[in-house]
């Protein structure tokens, strides 16, 4: 496992503000809370109002399991099936923050994710296209 970030993935702990754009007009306004389960994954727990294009707004959550996997890998997984994985990216480093990407197939409809990890916070960039689906959401997570 890498040091590095090991280390980061510990600091992920506590909660983070979370802010949700979906390119179909959708917003989302709430928090995220990793709960440390184990020395390698956390319970994520997020929660908010999810804002229509309507005007309505409704409450919103969901669960996930990150495990820091090997070396620099996290394998994010389904909070009702924790062994179904959503994505197992594979990171890197830059200059100034730990970034990857992981794809996953939902019926014929494909989700790629974009990660980013920063000092300050963390971007998730889900850009989901297929026949049944087209549109992005961009998650921001800060302290």
């Amino acid at each position: 496992m890498s040091q590095e970030f090991e280390t980061y993935f510990k600091l992920l702990s506590g909660s983070w503000n979370l802010k949700r754009e979906i390119s179909t007009g959708e917003k989302l306004i709430g928090k995220a809370d990793f709960e440390l389960i184990s020395k390698s994954a956390f319970l994520l727990r997020e929660e908010g109002d999810l804002t229509l294009v309507s005007g309505a707004i409704i409450p919103a959550s969901r669960n996930w399991f990150w495990h820091l996997s090997k070396f620099r890998t996290l394998k994010i997984t389904y909070d009702e099936a924790c062994d179904q994985e959503y994505h197992l990216i594979n990171l890197n480093w830059d200059s100034d923050r730990w970034f990857g990407e992981a794809q996953h197939l939902c019926g014929s409809d494909l989700y790629t994710g974009e990660y980013r990890f920063y000092d300050y916070g963390f971007e998730i960039k889900q850009i989901i296209k297929g026949p049944n689906k087209n549109y992005e959401v961009l998650s921001a997570y800060s302290k």
